[in-house]
């Protein structure tokens, strides 16, 4: 059987590895990120809803909206932690 296809998934996730590995641009991901979830969070949900509701919980709540209060550094760091948990579940689905 085919993967089911997961565009906006997708995307909010290479965002996420972007950033978190320095390739991304700093500035777009801290004030797009939410904003580009915002946008496909629907989409994201009939996607996948359980991978949709960990970004929002994981790369949003515990990541980026630290963005202003921590070091670019860390707060790659805190992305990269989230992001490698997000792919945890999302590979063992």
């Amino acid at each position: 059987m085919a993967k089911k296809q997961t565009p906006n998934i997708d995307f909010m996730l290479s965002q996420a590895k972007a950033y978190a590995d320095g390739t991304g641009y700093d500035l777009g991901f801290e004030l797009d990120y939410g904003y580009e979830l915002e946008k496909r969070y629907d989409k994201m949900v009939k996607e996948n809803p359980t991978i949709a509701a960990l970004i929002y919980d994981r790369l949003v709540r515990e990541g980026s909206d630290y963005a202003t209060c921590e070091k670019t550094e860390d707060l790659r760091k805190r992305i990269r932690r989230e992001y490698d948990y997000v792919m945890s579940v999302y590979k063992n689905l």
